[in-house]
């Protein structure tokens, strides 16, 4: 099974780590596991088995400016990623104009 984790911090380098990391450590045991990489925060970058999407042009440490300043990269890593978790390895394009066939770690 392939899993997109959304999650609400940033994934490797969080100081503490929160319940979902434990989980989808677990299910990636097992399964295809990806999350989009934020950096937001300047912890020790943290061992992972989930397959990391960089998600950040411009590592801001205020976290309104650095949302706003990548939205744009955010929005296309996202439209990549998306584009690549139809069922049965059937590409589509979830996200208006653009080519479905990109690479999902393209970025």
């Amino acid at each position: 099974m392939r899993i997109l984790l959304v999650s609400t911090q940033d994934y490797i380098h969080h100081p503490v780590p929160s319940r979902h990391h434990y989980i989808f450590e677990e299910l990636a045991k097992r399964h295809e596991v990806h999350v989009p990489h934020f950096h937001v925060s300047r912890g020790k970058a943290r061992a992972t088995r989930l397959i990391v999407h960089e998600a950040t042009r411009f590592p801001v440490r205020e976290p309104i400016l650095h949302y706003t300043l990548n939205a744009p990269y955010q929005y296309a890593t996202f439209k990549r990623m998306a584009n690549n978790f139809e069922p049965e390895g059937e590409q589509r394009n979830v996200f208006g104009v653009g080519n479905a066939s990109e690479k999902i770690k393209e970025g």
